[in-house]
């Protein structure tokens, strides 16, 4: 995982993975590679640093206060 925090005002990023992950580097376990599982996580690190870059202020810097429009805008993202 790859999960989002904000502390003061700046947004970081750093990637998350499960011990079990670091065995199935070299191998692969039902079809997945470890190496896909590690370049995905990875991918989304850079897709929030990009976003950031581009679209300042808007990553954890709002609230949408309807549900409903809360949901729709997780769905978009």
């Amino acid at each position: 995982m790859a999960p989002l925090v904000l502390r003061n005002r700046h947004v970081y990023v750093s990637p998350g993975l499960a011990a079990y992950i670091v065995s199935l580097i070299g191998t692969s376990q039902s079809g997945v590679s470890g190496k896909y599982i590690v370049a995905h996580e990875l991918a989304h690190v850079h897709e929030h640093c990009f976003r950031n870059r581009v679209l300042p202020n808007t990553l954890l810097n709002f609230r949408i206060p309807k549900a409903e429009n809360a949901f729709l805008y997780n769905v978009a993202d």
